[in-house]
């Protein structure tokens, strides 16, 4: 079998500019603002393609795209096949028009978008028509270089030697192996169906065939001892390899939404609830908290290592690195060329394989700088090493993020250099005082306004910190501090009348900021889809009162997802303000509490004074951090003792010595 190699960039100058009549040819779709084709899709509903294949993907109505977009579409392209755009403006002029992902920008130099047409002038065939139908002719155009696919597999040819499926695992497991497409992939399975890890990660590039393998993993695990197999992120492509694998295995099956049932042998669901097995597809797009959960249980993962769904990278810095988990490396490329031009393209431009540099010692010869755009976008080196630093920190980047650094004038970048390297990043945003009616970007200013009721922050300006970054190699040295410091002496300087800062919470960050006399004005009550944290916003050296009220009495209901070592921290700077009288028992409770002392082995007996006293006596002199945990986790989020043991691994025999001292101390 022949097929095309190498995918194309193409650029078509069209002299009409109605393409409202366009008729397309083959394998193709269109992608417009609005749906002229029946097989075209709308830029506002571009992820209704994903899961996808086309040999041909045109782009019009180009004042929509947006980073985001340009990576996805790429995606679905097959191999040998071609993106198009089509414009009536000549190519050096594209960069100048008016993207709509500006209409919430302040002041932009369109840096993104000239580099962005400058690497496809770069690397693209560019041809003239003058009518919008003459397209079909380039889309029929063969690429000179025509090629043997030693790679890919025709599954349509393996029903010949689908027979005697009713067999002995042996013989399904020979036919399951055989509609694997590459040698990596046969790898991959072999190890995993033979050694039995209970925490697996398959990543690879783009096109390397992860999906289809986990699509031929779930089939094997049907058709063995899994009564319950949970599949996760689940799109209709692997869905699709699943229930034809089945087809080829003459496995009846019943397929009612999500679920498929298996009549031959015992009755299997693959849905998302409480399963022996669970297969994640594209796992950096989860939440963190939803991946540890799945950590817990034997489970299959599959992330792709650069892309628009997320970064293995940081998937693995964020998640993987402390947990015991197997990884398979897929490393054959079944959808297209991996030196094509459109793959070169991407990892070019929204540089997917930003690579961090190795310092291994830092001489404290520190400067710090701040970074304009037209740095970053005449300096490709600069470029690579600050987002290198970025993405690697970051849980989940996005491709538009590069379009936001390089092209929002009130976003900016400062770094911090030992000699000639870049140790720490810091990207912030100007909170301007704007006349009009666009709240974009001013977070700290809507917030007093809309939620406190503060108007005085409306007309002032300052600075909200998004990042802050240290290299990797270089943490725990005190370089955070450092970089920050300098920081706020700049915005001294400026005369910046607040500073701010955003960040999902955790321990580790809000202990820092803390330490550099941040104080929490807000923590939002839903828990950020991307992340898993709950987002948090600071303020440097304004300590909100008003803060300490709503947190405590929003507690219970909107926030007992938090760990209680993080709510402690969080209202510590406050505990002044929560230190009440002390709390008083009738004689009843205090015949109660002293026949516990004396006897008892059961803390249950006096688990309903925990609340009281939590309200009353948390910061109580002689409580230590074991008995204010306890007084958190099981006074004011009402747990059982059961799972606060859990939650900090306290041996339940200490639990009683714990109770007993608060008790003594709320008596006297």
């Amino acid at each position: 079998m022949h097929i095309q190699d190498n995918r194309e960039l193409i650029y078509v100058h069209c002299k009409t500019k109605d393409f409202g009549n366009l008729i397309l040819e083959g394998n193709s779709c269109l992608i417009s603002e609005k749906k002229h084709h029946n097989v075209a899709y709308t830029y506002d509903k571009i992820i209704d393609i994903m899961g996808k294949t086309y040999k041909n993907v045109i782009l019009m109505d180009i004042e929509n795209l947006t980073a985001n977009v340009f990576c996805i579409l790429s995606g679905v392209i097959s191999r040998g096949g071609k993106l198009l755009i089509i414009s009536g403006y000549r190519l050096k002029e594209m960069h100048k028009l008016n993207y709509k992902i500006y209409i919430n920008f302040s002041g932009t130099e369109k840096y993104f978008f000239k580099r962005f047409f400058k690497m496809f002038a770069e690397r693209c065939k560019t041809f003239f028509i003058n009518e919008v139908n003459e397209i079909n002719n380039l889309i029929n155009l063969e690429n000179n270089i025509i090629k043997e696919n030693t790679n890919a597999t025709n599954l349509v040819e393996l029903s010949s030697v689908i027979k005697g499926i009713n067999k002995i695992n042996y013989e399904r497991n020979e036919i399951l192996m055989k509609m694997l497409l590459t040698q990596s992939q046969i790898c991959a399975y072999e190890s995993i169906i033979t050694k039995l890890h209970k925490n697996v990660l398959i990543t690879s590039e783009r096109g390397c065939g992860k999906t289809y393998l986990l699509g031929v993993l779930t089939t094997y695990f049907i058709l063995t001892n899994y009564n319950k197999i949970a599949l996760v992120n689940a799109n209709d492509v692997l869905l699709g390899i699943i229930k034809q694998n089945l087809d080829k295995l003459n496995v009846k099956y019943l397929v009612c939404k999500d679920k498929i049932k298996i009549f031959d042998f015992i009755e299997k669901e693959i849905n998302f609830n409480s399963g022996e097995i669970y297969i994640v597809d594209e796992a950096a797009s989860l939440p963190v908290y939803k991946i540890k959960d799945f950590l817990k249980n034997k489970s299959i993962f599959a992330t792709t290592e650069e892309g628009y769904e997320g970064t293995s990278r940081s998937f693995t810095h964020k998640i993987i690195k402390n947990s015991k988990i197997m990884i398979y490396k897929l490393n054959e490329n079944i959808r297209y060329n991996k030196n094509d031009a459109l793959s070169v393209f991407l990892n070019t431009c929204f540089l997917f394989n930003a690579k961090i540099k190795n310092i291994t010692e830092i001489k404290n010869n520190f400067t710090f700088e701040a970074l304009n755009k037209k740095d970053l976008f005449e300096n490709e080196e600069l470029l690579n090493e600050v987002y290198a630093l970025l993405s690697n920190e970051h849980y989940r980047n996005s491709p538009d993020e590069l379009l936001f650094i390089l092209d929002n004038s009130l976003t900016n970048i400062c770094v911090l250099k030992d000699d000639l390297n870049i140790v720490g990043v810091i990207v912030y945003a100007i909170e301007v005082n704007t006349n009009d009616n666009n709240k974009s970007g001013n977070l700290i200013k809507n917030l007093m306004q809309e939620k406190y009721f503060d108007s005085s922050f409306i007309n002032k300006t300052g600075i909200r910190i998004l990042r802050i970054v240290i290299h990797p190699q270089l943490r725990r040295k005190g370089l955070g501090k450092i970089i920050l410091n300098k920081f706020l002496e700049l915005s001294d300087q400026n005369n910046s009348e607040y500073i701010g800062v955003s960040f999902g919470l955790t321990y580790e960050l809000l202990n820092f900021w803390q330490k550099n006399s941040f104080y929490p004005l807000y923590l939002c009550k839903e828990r950020c889809t991307t992340t898993g944290e709950n987002t948090i916003i600071m303020l440097y050296k304004i300590k909100y009162d008003i803060f300490i009220a709503e947190f405590m009495n929003n507690l219970y209901f909107s926030f007992r997802n938090l760990n209680s070592i993080i709510i402690l921290q969080l209202i510590q700077p406050f505990k002044n303000d929560l230190i009440r009288q002390k709390v008083n028992f009738n004689d009843f409770e205090k015949r109660k509490i002293n026949n516990f002392l004396l006897n008892s082995s059961d803390p249950n007996i006096v688990i309903d004074f925990i609340p009281r006293i939590a309200e009353f006596s948390l910061f109580h002199d002689n409580n230590g951090l074991l008995e204010q945990l306890l007084l958190v986790k099981v006074g004011l989020l009402r747990y059982n003792y059961r799972e606060f043991c859990e939650e900090i691994n306290l041996p339940q025999k200490y639990l009683i010595s714990v109770v007993n001292f608060i008790l003594r101390n709320a008596l006297n």
